[in-house]
C-alpha cells in the first residue's frame, strides 16, 4: 500500500513538514536526530565523554518527547533516545 499524501494540500508548514515525513517513511525525523546527535558530540568534545553522553542523550530525549507530543514521531523513535539517556546515567554512574 502507498502513501499518496498530497503534499501540496498542506497550508502550513507544520503541515508540509508532516506530510514529508510521512512521505519519506519518517527517516527526515529520524535523520535529524542523528545529525543533531553527533552534532551535539562535536559541540560538546571539550568535556569529558561521560558528561557529553548524557547532556546529549538529555537534550535528545527532550527533543524527542516534544517531537512524539506535536505527532511529528512514532512509539519507537521516541523510545530510542530514552534507552540512551538511561544507558548514559549508568555510565555516568558506574563507570569511572
Amino acid at each position: 500500500m502507498y502513501n499518496l499524501t498530497n503534499v501540496t494540500a498542506a497550508n502550513n508548514v507544520f503541515e508540509i513538514v508532516t506530510a514529508t515525513n510521512k512521505l519519506s517513511g519518517d527517516l527526515l525525523f529520524s535523520s535529524l536526530f542523528l545529525i543533531l546527535f553527533i552534532a551535539f558530540l562535536i559541540v560538546f568534545k571539550k568535556n569529558s565523554l561521560k558528561t557529553v553522553l548524557l547532556a546529549d542523550s538529555f537534550f535528545m530525549s527532550i527533543l524527542a518527547v516534544l517531537c512524539f507530543t506535536a505527532g511529528l514521531i512514532g512509539n519507537m523513535l521516541l523510545v530510542a533516545p530514552l534507552i540512551f539517556l538511561f544507558g548514559s546515567i549508568l555510565i555516568y554512574y558506574f563507570i569511572d
